[in-house]
């Protein structure tokens, strides 16, 4: 029995001297490979971990520049609200982007109509709004 062991074992390391170099080189590939996936994934970790955040990418910018620029108000025109929210001393500007009743003392000035006043108004309520407005349909307590 013995001698039929080591005759196979003879017969099997005859026929196998060429395969201990290709059992080398597939587990170096698979290390190289297993070594290489985790690569990639500490790689996509990473680049997850420095995306910054939206809520940190968002700028916070003034609600009156906001409206400006969806308006199409004009610098001099913004410079014109904002002095006359201090005239009315009403707590915040973006109320004169509400209520047209604020704009009555401001449309017809100490000189006749206020060209600012009036296109500022009517980029923002519309012109049919103004013209009720100037024509004195609409009354201050209304």
């Amino acid at each position: 029995m013995n001698l039929v062991i080591l005759a196979n074992l003879s017969e099997i390391s005859r026929y196998s001297h060429g395969y201990g170099s290709t059992t080398f080189v597939i587990l170096l590939v698979s290390f190289l490979g297993i070594l290489a996936a985790v690569g990639a994934i500490i790689f996509v970790v990473e680049r997850l971990m420095r995306t910054p955040n939206p809520a940190e990418q968002q700028q916070n910018e003034p609600l009156l520049t906001t409206l400006a620029r969806e308006h199409g108000l004009t610098p001099a025109e913004v410079k014109f609200i904002e002095s006359l929210a201090v005239k009315l001393e009403l707590p915040a500007v973006e109320l004169l982007f509400v209520d047209p009743a604020f704009w009555m003392d401001s449309l017809q000035g100490e000189q006749g109509e206020n060209p600012q006043a009036r296109s500022a108004m009517a980029k923002l309520f519309g012109e049919e709004t103004v013209a009720e407005y100037t024509s004195g349909q609409v009354t201050a307590n209304a």
